[in-house]
């Protein structure tokens, strides 16, 4: 059997049109145009796969979900998020506190010392990414005086010695 065995309300496709018309995120445009399209036109996911670019579970995930849950399925915003952490942000904030009062007080704080004082917290060997992933996500930043000018030309600062007034001049 072809086709869909489920018809949507007739006053869904107006509900989606306004709701394309509001909305001002593409996911939620997105996924009211994929209830309009099969709504109003009786389009087939592959159908609305090309033209809304999602793939064509999607498109299906999203009928039977609109099917399931009604118009607050489009709206969703359970995407993304912090799924792989350590510690809450909160603790991470607790923990980075001390750091920031050593730095305060012009003490240099090293990725190494925090490693170290953040694997004896959690009670587990971590990776220096993680910690820097950490650093990054607080705000904080390195910074480094350069050990030198990144257009240094050795050569070029020796022949200017050689031939400058103040530095030919012979101290007696």
């Amino acid at each position: 059997m072809t086709g869909y065995r489920f018809n949507y309300p007739l006053k869904t496709s107006e509900v989606m049109l306004s709701i394309m018309k509001s909305s001002k995120d593409s996911i939620t445009y997105k996924r009211a145009q994929c209830v309009y399209l099969r709504s109003e036109y009786g389009y087939n996911p592959k159908h609305i796969s090309e033209i809304t670019g999602l793939s064509v579970s999607r498109v299906n995930d999203i009928h039977s979900l609109y099917k399931k849950y009604g118009e607050e399925m489009i709206y969703l915003q359970a995407r993304g998020g912090r799924n792989n952490y350590h510690m809450s942000k909160d603790e991470e904030l607790k923990f980075l506190e001390e750091y920031q009062s050593k730095s305060l007080k012009g003490v240099i704080t090293t990725i190494s010392s925090i490693h170290k004082d953040l694997e004896v917290a959690l009670s587990r060997n971590l990776h220096k990414s993680g910690v820097y992933k950490m650093l990054k996500r607080n705000g904080w930043r390195k910074i480094m005086p350069r050990p030198q000018h990144p257009d240094h030309n050795q050569a070029e600062i020796d022949a200017f010695k050689k031939t400058s007034h103040y530095w030919s001049k012979k101290q007696t």
